[in-house]
Order: structure tokens, then C-alpha cells, then sequence
């Protein structure tokens, strides 16, 4: 078989043809400002120097999937909630936007379209997949993120509470979630509009780990299917979810929202729930992205690869990928590894 692109590649695997290699999405964000010499305090609301990470990367490592250095939590930066920012790493969120029930009626959410009304998140992600595009040349998939609707609704009424308020007060966890739905899709489609191959969701207060399938079916799946399903159609991208955790005990519900792709967490079986997803949406995992591709060798990085592959190889569906996002001190060598792995054992 020819070589493929990486669109082409992509493109056949979620169709369930045939491959030249399966393809490998190594979840790289903060490693490629490490890699290129910033620090994040340097690159957090700087789309050039994101971009040039990205650029740079792009030459080392030729990777399928290809984004700039997102810091998701500007999502919430212009809403006036308290954050730490540490020099080098991402920022947390301290507070919450509906401190009280009565404020999620009263509060409004920003127009996302509207810069003005909200500069920092422009600056931390939209701006920054606006300029990779515009000036990337190679053949990489590029792709979009921000945060899904329910980690989104968690951040607004804090992680904790909201939690609380889907057993105690239901109906509040029901608006919370209608509000964070409207704004991750806003800021979405803002991304999209953009331009890019794809569109990546990550979701990690979804987790089973947190909620149970029951929980996940009445919050989680209604907005997937109404905002991040919508995307794929109206934008002609193809949309991924990825879920840290326990998420096996999700996989019917994770089925039933439809979408193109879903990244399992490193603790999953990969093997056992793909082969439960049987063909109803591309697989991807789940290399351990700190004890093997961080803290591990370049053959340990091999060689766990080559496991998650043999374990899906009874269908075509399926993208190489590690179970969270790249840390960022891994060497390049245990990344460019993965690409090594799909080469020589990805060929079915």
C-alpha cells in the first residue's frame, strides 16, 4: 500500500478501511512549549509563540495530529472567577461563577463572539488555533479543543458543588448544565470557524470515576449530541471525546452520543472496551502518559504501544494515542517512539 497523509490515514480509519499504518494522536500540548524553550507563563496568551512551538514540533517529531499550546481554563478567565497562574504550568481554577444557586439565572455569560468581552479567552485558545492555521504548511491534522459541556458546567458552579447539586438540588444541576452547554458550544464554534481537520473534546468531570452511567446518560450524552455531534455536521469535522478515568462503565452511553472518536484514560482495559464499542465510534488509547512515556524508557514506550495495538487489532477503528495529554519534561525520544511503535507493529 501507498503512504498515506495523515488526512488520508485518518479519514480511512474512521471509515473502517484500509490503512498504510494506524494513525497517532500523542496528545501534545504543553510539552511543545518545553520542547521549543518557553515557559507557559511565556506562551499563555501569546498565539505567535504558540504557533511556533507548534511549528517546531511539527519539523521533530511529524506527528499525525497536530495543536497549539491551549490553556483550556482561559475559558473561564474573563468571568472574573478567582486563578493561580504558576510560571510553568497550567492554571487552576479557585472559584466559581454561580457561587449561589440564584446566579445562574442572574449571571449572564459573556458573547463569545465579542473579543472585547472576552480577551483572555480569545488570547488563550481561539486566537491560537486562528494562527496555527493560518500559517501551518505541512500535512498534519490539525485540530481544536476546549473544555465539554460538563466539565465546563463544573468549572461555572465549582467542581464540588455542582457535583452536590446533581444529588441535592437537581433541578440547579440542571440549569448549571444548560448554561455551561451553551457556552462550550459557543466558544466551540468559534474554534471551528476557525478552520482545522478536527476537533478534540475532553471532558474529564464526566468520569465514571465521578458519575454513574445513569448520570452520565441524562446530563452528558443530550449535550454531545446536541452541540458536539451538531459541529461534525455543520463544519464538516469529525469530533473526538476523551473522558479521564473509569469510562468503561460508560461505553453505551459514551456510544450513544454519536461522535467520531473516543480517547480512553490509560486505566481503562483498552482491549476489553473496544472491543464492547465494537465498530460504533474509532477507538483511541491508551498509552500511560507518565509512568511509560514520561517516566519510562524509549522501550517501554515500544512496548506498551505494541500492547494497546495488538489488543484492538480485530478491527480497523482504531488511533494509537496515550490516556491523557503528554507531560510536559517527557523526552522526545519517548514521543517520537509511538510513531516508531505504529510503524513497525501498526501494519495489519
Amino acid at each position: 500500500m501507498k503512504t498515506m497523509t495523515p488526512k488520508e490515514r485518518f479519514a480511512a480509519t474512521l471509515n473502517d478501511e484500509p490503512v498504510d499504518r494506524i494513525p497517532v494522536f500523542d496528545m501534545s500540548i504543553m510539552v511543545l512549549s518545553k520542547l521549543a524553550g518557553y515557559t507557559w507563563k511565556d506562551i499563555r496568551f501569546d498565539a505567535k509563540a504558540s504557533t511556533k512551538s507548534a511549528l517546531e514540533y511539527d519539523k521533530k517529531v511529524n506527528p499525525d495530529f497536530l495543536m497549539g499550546c491551549m490553556e483550556l481554563n482561559g475559558m473561564f478567565f474573563d468571568l472574573g472567577i478567582e486563578y493561580s497562574s504558576p510560571d510553568d504550568n497550567y492554571c487552576n481554577i479557585k472559584g466559581a461563577y454561580y457561587d449561589e444557586p440564584e446566579d445562574v439565572d442572574a449571571k449572564a455569560l459573556p458573547d463569545v463572539s465579542d473579543r472585547k468581552a472576552c480577551p483572555a479567552l480569545w488570547s488563550t485558545l481561539i486566537d491560537k488555533s486562528a494562527h496555527l492555521y493560518d500559517n501551518y504548511k505541512g500535512d498534519a491534522i490539525l485540530g481544536g479543543t476546549c473544555w465539554g459541556p460538563f466539565t465546563t458546567a463544573a468549572f461555572l458552579r465549582g467542581v464540588e458543588t455542582f457535583l452536590m447539586d446533581i444529588i441535592m438540588e437537581p433541578d440547579v444541576a440542571t440549569k448549571v448544565m444548560e448554561k455551561g452547554t451553551k457556552y462550550f458550544d459557543a466558544i466551540g464554534r468559534e474554534i471551528l470557524a476557525c478552520g482545522g481537520d478536527f476537533f478534540n473534546v475532553p471532558d474529564p468531570t464526566s468520569s465514571g470515576d465521578l458519575i454513574n452511567d445513569q448520570t452520565y446518560a441524562e446530563f452528558c450524552v443530550p449535550a454531545l449530541r446536541s452541540t458536539a455531534k451538531v459541529w461534525g455536521k455543520e463544519f464538516d469535522r469529525p469530533i473526538g471525546l476523551h473522558i479521564c478515568g473509569n469510562t468503561e462503565v460508560l461505553t453505551d452511553q459514551i456510544a450513544a452520543a454519536g461522535l467520531d472518536a473516543f480517547s480512553a484514560d490509560h486505566a481503562v482495559d483498552l482491549g476489553s472496551m473496544y472491543k464492547k464499542m465494537a465498530g460504533r465510534t474509532t477507538m483511541m488509547g491508551n498509552v500511560d502518559p507518565v509512568q511509560t512515556v514520561w517516566m519510562g524508557s524509549r522501550d517501554a514506550v515500544i512496548k506498551e504501544s505494541k500492547e494497546c495495538i495488538e489488543a484492538c487489532k480485530e478491527y480497523r477503528k482504531f488511533i494509537l494515542c496515550t490516556g491523557c495529554e503528554i507531560p510536559r519534561d517527557t523526552a522526545l525520544e519517548n514521543i517520537t517512539a509511538l510513531f516508531e511503535a505504529a510503524d513497525k507493529y501498526g501494519r495489519y
